[in-house]
């Protein structure tokens, strides 16, 4: 048995809050789609 949870956060909700999310999940595994990453300085 795997014991997984999935945890999905709103894109829309502030940096604060999403940090809040993730350490409170304590997740092990972070998966982020390709669109949502921007390089530095655009």
């Amino acid at each position: 048995m795997a014991r997984a949870v999935l945890n999905t956060i709103n894109t829309r909700l502030d940096p604060n809050n999403i940090a809040t999310i993730l350490k409170h999940s304590e997740a092990k595994v972070f998966f982020i789609h390709y669109e949502y990453i921007h390089p530095q300085g655009t």
